[in-house]
């Protein structure tokens, strides 16, 4: 068990307006099909879909401690200690800062707003980034520092530089 120390935010990378769920997300992690990962475990604890609807993955007892029935396999080096959430969405969006350029919905931004406030509330030492500072991926399309600037989340929040 590790202290949580970061929210990840991802993206599906599938194409912009087509619905995919949490269902769809956990068969292209978990399935042994050969289109499927092989994982033990879901890549993320959140999905946000196309409505702004937020449905959960993986639980979490919102404490500040990552225990292993809480791990997903959202960034290698770091699931341990973080959490993990992805807006259905953003395949062939190029990293920039026109967030609505992305390929996610005006639902999925203001659900996302809502939920990272609310989870900055309850951890409130947590650091949020984007797969793309953890990663060699463009995921999610847009880089989170100036998306977390622009909703005022707190500096002391944001990680505004690449892990790797």
């Amino acid at each position: 068990m590790q202290k949580l120390r970061y929210l990840f935010i991802h993206c599906s990378d599938t194409p912009p307006g087509v619905w995919f769920d949490g269902g769809d997300i956990t068969d292209w992690h978990t399935s042994a099909k050969p289109d499927g990962r092989g994982w033990s475990q879901v890549g993320y604890n959140k999905v946000f879909r196309l409505d702004g609807t937020v449905e959960t993955l993986v639980k979490t007892d919102h404490d500040e401690w990552v225990q292993a029935n809480e791990i997903t396999n959202g960034a290698f080096g770091y699931n341990n200690i973080s959490n993990h959430w992805c807006l259905i969405g953003g395949m062939g969006s190029e990293q920039n800062n026109n967030f609505h350029q992305a390929g996610f919905t005006d639902s999925q931004w203001m659900t996302l707003n809502q939920e990272i406030k609310e989870f900055i509330a309850i951890h409130p030492e947590i650091k949020i980034l984007g797969h793309n500072q953890g990663s060699k991926k463009n995921c999610p399309g847009f880089w989170v520092p100036d998306y977390l600037t622009m909703i005022e989340v707190k500096e002391k929040n944001i990680i505004n530089a690449k892990l790797i």
